[in-house]
C-alpha cells in the first residue's frame, strides 16, 4: 500500500510536469497503514503537497484526527 501511494503521487507529479497544481484525490489510502505510518504519510503530504488541494475520503476518525493534528486549520471536514 505504501508503494502504491508513492506510485500515485509520482504519477501526479509527472502528469502536472511541475506546472499546474492539481487536486490529489485519495479514497481509503491509509486503510492498511498503522497509526505511525499514517501520521508519517500525512506529514509528507502536508509538507510536499501543501499547495495542492488534498481530498481524503475515509470512514475512520483516526485519519481525521491525525490530519487535524498535522495540518491544523487547513483541514476542512465534510461529513456525509
Amino acid at each position: 500500500d505504501q508503494m502504491y501511494l508513492a506510485l500515485r503521487l509520482s504519477m501526479a507529479g509527472l502528469l502536472t510536469g511541475g506546472g499546474e497544481s492539481l487536486p490529489i484525490l485519495m479514497d481509503e489510502a491509509f486503510s492498511q497503514f498503522d497509526d505511525n505510518n499514517t501520521a508519517l504519510a500525512l506529514k509528507y503530504l502536508h509538507n510536499t503537497y501543501g499547495n495542492n488541494q488534498v481530498i481524503l475520503f475515509t470512514c475512520k476518525m483516526r485519519e481525521v484526527e491525525l490530519a487535524a493534528d498535522i495540518c491544523g486549520s487547513s483541514v476542512h471536514l465534510v461529513e456525509l
